[in-house]
């Protein structure tokens, strides 16, 4: 094998292990920017949801809230809510099963957060200044992570045979 071939060869390689360096790192970095929106989008709405529920709520408009509650429903059809009134009354909004876990929480955040042992349902106390009106718990289904995971490796991986095609062909 001449010395062309050995540097081209060499090059190719180098080529290949820079670059699967540099798709672990873009994978790894896209990762966690997609889960912090996530994150950050199921808080908001929380949030939200928690500021519209809390003047029906005081004035124990039960058919308001529901009225509300379908509304949201229509923005998120797959998501599942459990309302908590500050009598102890619950409410189920959704399709689905609510776990055990949210309705034996005992103490709800006064910031919407997501609440432990339960991946993707966020949490918050319904209050109006410093009166606890109820509480609810809402589960986000989230975009899936694993197709948007395939097409950025197709991707990546037609940039990679590019390159060492390029690097390749130009080291010769």
């Amino acid at each position: 094998m001449s010395f062309r071939w050995r540097w081209s060869l060499l090059s190719v390689v180098m080529t290949l292990v820079v670059s699967v360096v540099m798709m672990l790192s873009i994978e790894r970095v896209e990762q966690q920017a997609w889960f912090s929106r996530e994150d950050a989008q199921s808080r908001l709405l929380t949030t939200l949801l928690a500021d519209e529920l809390n003047m029906p709520m005081l004035a124990n408009s039960r058919s308001e809230v529901d009225m509300l509650m379908q509304q949201f429903m229509k923005q998120l059809p797959d998501a599942r809510i459990y309302l908590q009134w500050e009598t102890g009354d619950h409410e189920f909004f959704g399709k689905g099963k609510i776990p055990p876990l949210i309705t034996h929480l005992q103490v709800w955040p006064h910031e919407a957060s997501a609440l432990s042992g339960e991946s993707q349902w966020y949490g918050i106390a319904v209050r109006y200044h410093r009166v606890d009106l109820g509480t609810i718990a809402i589960f986000y289904p989230n975009e899936s992570w694993a197709h948007y995971e395939s097409q950025m490796h197709w991707r990546l991986l037609a940039v990679l045979l590019l390159m060492m095609s390029l690097v390749g062909s130009l080291v010769y």
